[in-house]
């Protein structure tokens, strides 16, 4: 098997160097970006994230560009990395038609904006990490989400009730092919979120 072919699932775990070494792989010639479908950054590859270095992020947001057959992405410390890229990596997210499956951790309002602006309307699978968003109705937060006709897994972390604005008649927001909805560090109660 050709090792290219192997580019199809690409999980970065070591540091934000083996990004910069990933993207220099990956760029070099013209038909490997093409094969990547499904690129996961786990907790090492961001964990030692310099606010002070744009390299990373910026190979992040090269791979990104060039990938555009890419299904799945995942990225924990996306707030961070998306600062350090001057908004190129949220860019070129949004811009991707293919993607299935999003997971956007520590994204702070920045992961919101995002998913507002997707291209692609097939995703499956998100989750989205909303602390710190600023203060908005329920209808607002879900109507973007709400979209993507073709959802079936949802995961929200860490939304506050605090930033909700409460509004005497409620919209509600009708996500119906939602089939897995899990809230995690979050106090919403289920009875805001049922009759979604």
């Amino acid at each position: 098997m050709s090792i290219d072919l192997a580019l199809h699932t690409v999980v970065l775990a070591g540091s934000t160097s083996q990004v910069i070494k990933f993207r220099d792989y990956l760029l070099s010639t013209e038909s490997r970006p093409s094969l990547l479908k499904s690129l996961t950054l786990a907790k090492g590859a961001t964990l030692d994230i310099d606010t002070n270095s744009h390299e990373p992020a910026s190979a992040l947001a090269d791979i990104l560009e060039r990938a555009v057959k890419l299904q799945s992405f995942s990225c924990g410390s996306f707030y961070a990395l998306n600062s350090n890229s001057g908004g190129r990596i949220a860019e070129e997210l949004a811009s991707l038609t293919d993607l299935r499956e999003l997971a956007l951790l520590e994204g702070e309002p920045e992961a919101h904006r995002l998913v507002t602006r997707l291209h692609s309307l097939e995703l499956r699978a998100l989750i989205i990490d909303l602390q710190n968003i600023p203060e908005m109705t329920l209808e607002k937060v879900f109507q973007p989400i709400a979209r993507f006709s073709h959802l079936e897994a949802l995961s929200i972390f860490r939304l506050s009730s605090s930033h909700l604005i409460r509004r005497g008649q409620v919209e509600v927001v009708i996500m119906s092919s939602v089939r897995t909805l899990r809230l995690e560090s979050t106090d919403l109660s289920m009875s805001v979120i049922a009759p979604m």
